[in-house]
């Protein structure tokens, strides 16, 4: 008697999960699970921050009072900023735990001769890959993401 035996092969699709939209963004080999990627809101402002403080502190700052002293102001900045439509923000998940984040914060800007009609500029800030996450491109997912949001809106 012979088996067939077929090698099983899975992928775990990485998608973006924006109200009414969902939208595959590529296949990943190494998830344990389904990673999707949500708009943070107001209510995420305390973990923005913690990315936001980790950003540095991974890049060689020291964890200290300054830091406490920034996370203090930080969190209702950004809560703020998200509730008055000034922060844009993405998050990204993986079972329910935010894994990565960055955010597209929309400043006043005069019109310039190189564009005579824009009054928004688009600044990309607090992108923040957990360490056991890194590696897998969901940085640069939330980056095109942002981009393509400043695209839409026709910011520079």
């Amino acid at each position: 008697m012979t088996h067939s035996r077929q090698k099983k092969r899975w992928y775990i699709s990485v998608a973006v999960v924006v109200p009414g939209i969902l939208r595959p963004l590529g296949f990943n080999r190494y998830t344990a699970g389904m990673l999707t990627t949500r708009v943070a809101t107001a209510a995420d402002a305390a973990l923005i921050t913690h990315h936001r403080r980790q950003m540095f502190v991974d890049a060689g700052r020291p964890d200290n009072q300054v830091l406490e002293v920034m996370a203090e102001a930080h969190r209702p900045w950004v809560a703020r900023m998200i509730a008055d439509g000034k922060y844009l923000g993405w998050l990204t998940e993986e079972d329910g735990q935010v894994v990565a984040g960055a955010g597209l914060l929309l400043l006043d800007w005069p019109p310039h001769p190189l564009d005579p009609e824009a009054t928004q500029r688009g600044y990309l800030l607090n992108v923040y890959v957990e360490p056991a996450f890194r590696r897998r491109k969901l940085a640069s997912n939330l980056i095109e993401l942002a981009l393509a949001e400043a695209r839409r809106r026709k910011l520079r």
